[in-house]
């Protein structure tokens, strides 16, 4: 199962991430909330903590970008990647978040 903006749309708390993580939900956290653009909601700290809260396996990190006033995707999930290693996440984690949990999660 995936929770998208879990933070955003069900006002999960911290406690709410763990308790879903461990049902297995994955949790998706939206470029759109985080970059700096008019949709942004979230720090960089913030993330940290949802992420801590939920795992790192359960973390996935997608765009949903793309609308007239935010940026395109791909610059966009640029954005985060930049924002997750200037942050403090490493490499290996950020592709985590971005690229490997997902596709688990579909099965590939």
């Amino acid at each position: 199962m995936l929770v998208s903006h879990p933070t955003f749309w069900i006002d999960a708390n911290l406690s709410d991430l763990r308790e879903l993580a461990s049902m297995d939900v994955h949790l998706e956290h939206c470029a759109c909330m985080l970059i700096d653009c008019p949709s942004r909601q979230f720090t960089a700290e913030e993330l940290h903590d949802y992420v801590e809260a939920g795992g790192l396996g359960h973390a996935i990190l997608g765009s949903d970008l793309g609308q007239p006033t935010n940026p395109r995707p791909v610059e966009g999930l640029r954005s985060v990647i930049k924002l997750c290693l200037d942050s403090g996440f490493t490499f290996e984690e950020t592709r985590q978040m971005t690229s490997s949990s997902a596709a688990r999660l579909i099965g590939l």
